[in-house]
């Protein structure tokens, strides 16, 4: 898909009910809407981080319906004095142990690739001053600033725009850069009164890059309501 092809495309009609009644002003949120953001929506966590992956790999593994169920037959055999038959069913299990850690890990690897797709600091604005957060405490509502380089730690509409092109080939395969635009709206309405048709090329999403140029993105959607974090969970739930 083109530039030229993507700018005249508009997507959905998108609500922005998760934003309504907070401020929408230059200032950014307050900790207080931040703090009621959070109790919402959560964290902004598109990939979740292991905190053991071995364990989890052997967790994983052991929760195969298959090698459970022949592990309690092989236990049957042996608790009726068929050692032999127990032994030899047991051993017959190894490849397949072997076989479904194997698929768990590439799965964990493929994560791992997802995950440094996506930014884990960030700039905001919030109560009038511009301060460097964790990515994971975005929430809906919050103006993130865009340089050059930077991940896309969230989905959002750009409120400006300077020249920023974006590498969207994570998401979409697209190999040339997508220009961005700052989406015109009446500040007057934005962003408490109901629906908003939003051009794709002032709607920009998590896991993609910064090439070029400066803005400021009003975050609409965080962790896994965002398009990356769709595709994050698909993989997840592919069958190992």
């Amino acid at each position: 898909m083109s530039a030229g092809t993507t700018a005249t495309m508009t997507i959905r009609r998108l609500s922005f009910s998760g934003i309504s009644g907070i401020r929408g002003t230059e200032e950014g949120l307050t900790e207080e809407e931040v703090e009621r953001q959070r109790a919402l929506h959560g964290w902004n966590d598109i990939v979740e981080v292991p905190g053991h992956p071995a364990w989890e790999l052997i967790r994983d593994t052991l929760r195969d319906p298959m090698i459970g169920f022949l592990v309690v037959i092989g236990v049957a055999f042996y608790a009726a004095g068929e050692t032999r038959d127990a032994v030899i069913l047991l051993l017959a299990i190894l490849p397949l142990v072997l076989m479904d850690a194997i698929l768990h890990r590439r799965t964990q690897a493929t994560t791992a690739s997802l995950r440094g797709q996506l930014a884990t600091r960030c700039r905001v604005l919030r109560a009038d001053a511009e301060r460097e957060i964790p990515a994971r405490e975005l929430v809906p509502g919050d103006r993130v600033v865009l340089r050059p380089g930077e991940q896309l730690p969230a989905d959002g509409i750009l409120e400006s725009a300077e020249g920023i092109q974006v590498d969207e080939s994570a998401l979409t395969g697209e190999s040339l850069p997508i220009e961005k635009r700052a989406w015109a709206r009446d500040r007057a309405r934005w962003p408490n009164e109901g629906d908003h048709s939003v051009p794709v090329d002032a709607f920009a999403s998590a896991g993609t890059r910064v090439l070029s140029g400066r803005g400021v993105l009003r975050v609409l959607f965080i962790g896994g309501a965002t398009a990356y974090g769709e595709i994050v969970q698909s993989v997840a739930k592919l069958p190992h």
